[in-house]
């Protein structure tokens, strides 16, 4: 038998690590993952950025005097349409809400507003893109413009100029070239990045290889192109020559099918993500055209949405997804590979 004192002793580590299996089952409990247990988990909530404050940047001295003066408060997002992010997990956000392109660097502790580029108002930036070098360019849907800013955020040129766009939309950079989605003129229209034409593909139609108001584009490693053609439901496949290879999903209400994808991204194991705005929710496919998983349904808690517009996903797999009307990025990581 146990004596008094060594007796007591048991009890007391008894205690204390039922106590520490309990915390440890209470915070796995409280992690939004997907899918749900019993299942392995493959997405886990991050977090919600409202502000640059929840980056743990704080706001600047002349921020700070404008506040006692005028009694503004912290300036949140209003409507995030889309978002980028950069190798330094520097985010970029188009808030049409404002008319403004909001630039955070947690790394740096620093915040900018552009509502201003070359002398011109923004109006309706809802399209992002940044190169390796840093470069940042930034559409415009209603001007009919793209913008190039270096990484500095100085202006270096406008694409546009001469009345090509209709409706320039989503943005996409890789291996020297900008990708700019025409909403209006259902085509993609592709640039160097000194913004000199190459060339386009697309026409409005229900065939493959043809829009109906695409919105949004991302581009693999291989240089394969994935674009959501809005209002056909789908999101569709090309090579790098920019022939057809494959489309995901059509209309309907089951799982892997649309009702308004608005947004496409990859993560680094070539997985693809679309956002749907009507569904609210963030549907997963692989390169085999297999639906894998669902993410999110319509609310205003973590994990929820009100119509996603945009979604960027850095080297690391974070997942940034432009949650419009909620008024905030919410971020989620990729954690398939049990990271």
């Amino acid at each position: 038998m146990f004596k008094p004192k060594l007796k007591n002793l048991f009890i007391l580590l008894i205690f204390f690590f039922q106590a520490i299996n309990c915390a440890f089952c209470a915070q796995e409990e409280a992690r939004i993952v997907w899918p749900a247990a019993p299942s392995r988990p493959r997405i886990a909530f991050v977090s919600s950025i409202y502000s640059a404050q929840d980056l743990g940047i704080k706001t600047g001295f002349f921020q700070k005097l404008k506040a006692i003066i005028f009694g503004t408060q912290r300036e949140i997002l209003n409507k995030p349409m889309a978002v980028a992010v950069d190798k330094e997990r520097a985010i970029y956000v188009c808030d049409s809400g404002d008319a403004s392109v909001k630039i955070f660097k947690p790394k740096e502790k620093l915040y900018q507003k552009i509502t201003k580029i070359n002398n011109e108002e923004l109006i309706y930036p809802v399209g992002i893109a940044v190169a390796d070098d840093g470069r940042v360019f930034i559409s415009d849907s209603t001007l009919k413009k793209v913008f190039c800013l270096d990484k500095k955020a100085r202006y270096k040129f406008t694409i546009g100029q001469d009345k090509r766009f209709l409706r320039p939309t989503g943005l996409a950079v890789a291996s020297g070239r900008l990708y700019v989605v025409d909403t209006q003129a259902h085509k993609v229209i592709i640039f160097d990045l000194m913004g000199n034409f190459i060339l386009e593909f697309g026409a409005r139609g229900k065939g493959e290889g043809e829009f109906n108001y695409p919105t949004s584009i991302a581009i693999d490693n291989e240089n394969k192109s994935y674009i959501a053609d809005t209002m056909n439901c789908r999101a569709q496949v090309f090579d790098k020559n920019n022939k057809f290879l494959y489309s995901l999903g059509q209309a309907g209400n089951t799982s892997g099918s649309f009702s308004r994808p608005k947004a496409v991204a990859l993560d680094s194991e070539g997985h693809i993500y679309v956002a749907d705005g009507i569904f609210d929710n963030i549907q997963i496919f692989s390169q085999k055209r297999e639906f894998l998983l669902s993410v999110g349904e319509s609310g205003h808690k973590d994990g929820e949405f009100w119509i996603p517009s945009g979604i960027a996903i850095d080297e690391d797999n974070y997942i940034y997804v432009a949650d419009a009307y909620n008024q905030r990025i919410q971020v989620f990581r990729y954690i398939g590979s049990g990271q």
